[in-house]
């Protein structure tokens, strides 16, 4: 097998958002957002072009959970909005040496998930922040 400097084992949504980022698609804040809490605003502000420089111990610290860091800037509102009201947009880096190892295509699991089974949440959650899947 030839070198690599990352292996992304599984091709499920976590790979796949994992993937995202060594591509080089890196998120950034843009336009005008707010955070209910004034620190984490501080700390949104201060890491506005790049938020993976985020400290997430910080946000644990104040009682924040990490997911809802980013999850608040994707999805402000209940329902996914239109992309150009995104506040959390992405900018294109270098990327970084990989491979993704799956035995399934991109999705994992579910491209073999029954058509007709039911899943807990509306098909925008698991979408990756840049490619929806609608």
């Amino acid at each position: 097998m030839e070198h690599h400097s990352v292996i992304v084992v599984g091709g499920g949504p976590g790979g796949l958002g994992v993937a995202a980022t060594l591509e080089g698609w890196h998120p950034r804040f843009e336009d005008d957002y707010e955070f209910p809490s004034p620190e984490v605003q501080q700390l949104a502000r201060k890491h506005a072009h790049d938020p993976l420089a985020l400290d997430l111990h910080e946000l644990l610290e104040r009682g924040h959970r990490p997911i809802e860091f980013f999850r608040m800037r994707h999805h402000p509102v209940q329902d996914a909005l239109p992309l150009g009201e995104w506040t959390l947009k992405f900018a294109k880096h270098d990327r970084a040496d990989w491979l993704m190892l799956t035995t399934d295509g991109p999705g994992g699991i579910w491209n073999n998930v029954p058509r007709q089974q039911l899943t807990l949440g509306p098909a925008h959650w698991m979408e990756l922040a840049h490619y929806p899947i609608a």
